[in-house]
């Protein structure tokens, strides 16, 4: 996760890698959420 330090260019990237290392191991993939921050009550 974001560290004291970092930017924000830098953690963006670091997400992007862990999607993508999440997607090539079977996970669902995370694309085209990145702007999806908000949460959900269940139906």
């Amino acid at each position: 996760m974001m560290e004291e330090g970092d930017d924000v260019l830098e953690h963006i990237n670091k997400l992007k890698t862990l999607a993508e290392q999440l997607e090539a191991v079977g996970g669902s993939s995370l694309r085209g959420r990145s702007g999806d921050h908000t949460s959900r009550q269940p139906e």
